[in-house]
């Protein structure tokens, strides 16, 4: 008796899940996208591809369990099936047999359902600093281009919260500018002042809203001793416990990892007790006019001896070793000497006399000192971590001198901050791609929008850092930390896989149908693999055109397959554009970048954000399938 009761009770709830699983899939075509009219014919072309040989013979309903597990790589669907069958009475198991309109709505067209891992962390932080990238700014305090914007705490709040965990602030004495205490600006323009307080207390706010990972604060400072120390009352009254004070100021032995550092604040600055060889000016704009003016002419920085006698003296990193026996050495006269002195050791006599000295307080609360890149072949003489800023103009030098893979061993140990070059006036962006292929931690971008071009360097920088859990920071793979300073070796073996994907339609179109003035846009998409320097490509569908505005007559599809090799997956990023093709210049439609190693193979819906970032109205998406072929 008790048995046929179960039996009861489980066939009124399989019933229930019936109708509601209709009802569902008729409140579902009253929605926009390929569900705006009744029209079903462009669904069922949907249900074709995707489903495929999972569809019934009726063509309505699909083996979900099945689908799921073979073509999604959903392993838990298995074990939602065994656990349904199991249940007393069952009769019909919705999670095996499935409405296709509904499981097209519910599991491809979901939000949620999208090509790579979200929210996961994919590796740990526990490896030292200089073994990731590290999700950088540059300028951060600007809303706009590089010499009129505004300087604002906004902007700090704003990258912050996109992930960004290295702000760069240019601080300078506040008595010349009105203001009390130090402020920041970037000099040498007609940007505006905000007080260097206002911006600790925006950085303090925001700093971890959505990732813990620890925040650097690097500093171009142009302040004097009193302006330094005023600079350290304010580091430790605003940002308080959070700050890291190292133990033994100076140079570190080892970087620690960010997992130690956990919501905490690094400061990064200049060590001064070399003598002004901290790093390349990245203030105002001299450097970047002589760039353009006169790209191969090098400006002469020569000194006496005595400042790389200083250098050596003070900077407590070299370790002397014996040499060979040599002849007896006999004196030379000064000329000579200067003349066997390299250019990157030197700097100007007069320059050197005129920097501030250090002031002790704001030196102790240093966690990543900076100093100029003497130069890659030297590199194994300091028995310290060091931390440097180079511009994409001298990173292309080095690239070209010295190769990659020095350029790797270097940056597995060394902290390399790539910045742009100074006559980026509009806060257009460098190619990143470049500097994380040489290993460089910090490869600073332009935050602010640029007027005259599409931030396609941001899009791609959006896309790595999408990685690892969104948490800003992305270990990076064992061939490029062959050469740790804490004694662990990574391996140079390279894991090529070959990709293909297949871009199938476009949803939500309705988001464009006042996108162009004599009608709906005529929409392409361009599929780019980023990455190492082997590995980019791009490929493009055709483009569809519709004079529907709305419905599933609207919507875009192409039916487009392509194939990528891919030497090294590691490194590279998948970046899908969609463009309205016109007359003149193609207009953006919306984009999405991510990590190649993060990707989820099957059928994925893409989120078209706009240009900066930010979601769109009616949510368009591109349905497209990922496959790694053996």
């Amino acid at each position: 008796m008790q048995e046929i009761q179960d039996r009861k009770i489980g066939n009124r709830f399989s019933l229930r899940l019936k109708l509601s699983v209709q009802s569902m899939a008729q409140r579902l075509l009253c929605g926009k996208g390929f569900f705006g009219d009744q029209n079903l014919d462009r669904v069922n072309v949907l249900e074709k591809a995707i489903f495929g040989p999972y569809l019934s013979r009726d063509g309505l309903h699909v083996d979900a369990v099945s689908w799921r597990r073979e073509v999604q790589g959903d392993r838990g669907s298995l074990a939602v099936a065994q656990e349904c069958r199991s249940a007393p009475g069952m009769t019909f198991l919705p999670a095996e047999r499935m409405s296709a309109v509904t499981l097209l709505r519910t599991d491809v067209m979901a939000e949620s359902n999208l090509p790579h891992r979200d929210k996961q962390a994919s590796c740990g932080l526990d490896r030292s600093l200089a073994a990731y990238w590290i999700n950088s700014s540059h300028n951060s305090y600007l809303q706009g281009n590089q010499l009129t914007s505004s300087s604002s705490t906004a902007a700090l709040r704003n990258l912050l919260r996109q992930g960004c965990r290295v702000v760069e602030l240019d601080v300078y004495d506040g008595q010349k500018y009105g203001i009390r205490g130090p402020c920041v600006l970037h000099g040498g323009t007609m940007t505006d002042v905000v007080p260097f307080q206002d911006c600790l207390r925006a950085i303090r706010d925001a700093a971890f809203e959505t990732s813990d990972a620890p925040v650097i604060i690097t500093l171009e400072n142009h302040t004097k001793e009193q302006g330094q120390r005023q600079c350290a009352a304010l580091l430790r009254s605003e940002l308080g416990d959070a700050l890291f004070v190292p133990s033994v100021p100076g140079l570190p032995s080892k970087w620690p990892s960010p997992a130690e550092l956990r919501r905490r604040f690094l400061l990064r600055d200049k060590i001064y007790e070399i003598c002004g060889e901290a790093e390349e000016n990245e203030s105002g704009l001299e450097e970047g006019m002589e760039q353009v003016a006169s790209p191969t002419k090098t400006k002469t920085r020569w000194s006496r001896i005595g400042a790389l006698e200083k250098l050596l003296s003070r900077g407590g990193g070299f370790s002397p070793t014996a040499g060979a026996p040599h002849s007896p050495l006999s004196p030379q006269p000064t000329s000579s000497r200067m003349q066997t002195l390299p250019r990157s050791c030197a700097v100007e006599a007069q320059e050197l006399r005129k920097r501030p000295s250090k002031a002790k307080e704001l030196h102790d609360l240093i966690s990543i000192g900076n100093m100029k890149l003497l130069g890659i072949e030297d590199a194994g003489k300091w028995m310290a971590c060091t931390s440097s800023s180079i511009s994409e103009l001298r990173l292309a030098k080095m690239v070209a001198k010295d190769g990659l893979d020095v350029l790797r061993a270097y940056t597995a140990v060394h902290i390399v901050r790539v910045f742009p070059a100074g006559y980026r006036l509009d806060s257009s962006n460098y190619d990143p791609q470049d500097a994380w292929e040489a290993g460089c931690q910090m490869v600073a971008l332009n935050y602010q929008s640029s007027v005259l071009f599409h931030p396609h360097s941001a899009w791609l920088n959006a896309g790595k850092f999408r990685g690892n859990g969104g948490c800003g920071y992305v270990q990076k793979p064992p061939h490029l930390l062959q050469h740790l300073s804490d004694g662990e070796t990574g391996s140079g073996e390279l894991h090529p896989m070959k990709l293909a994907i297949t871009v199938l339609a476009g949803d939500g179109w309705e988001a464009f149908r006042d996108f162009d003035l004599v009608g709906a846009p005529d929409s392409y998409v361009c599929v780019e693999v980023a990455g190492a320097a082997a590995d980019r490509r791009v490929a493009r569908t055709s483009v569809f055109t519709s004079r529907a505005r709305t419905g599933s007559q609207a919507q875009p599809m192409w039916k487009h397959r392509s194939e990528f090799l891919i030497t090294d997956p590691s490194l590279a990023v998948l970046l899908l554009v969609a463009w309205d093709q016109d007359v003149d210049f193609d207009d953006l439609l919306g984009q999405y970048a991510f990590p190649v190693s993060e990707l989820r193979p099957g059928w994925r819906r893409v989120p078209l954000l706009d240009s900066n970032g930010g979601l769109q109205d009616g949510r368009p998406s591109l349905l497209c399938h990922f496959e790694v072929l053996e």
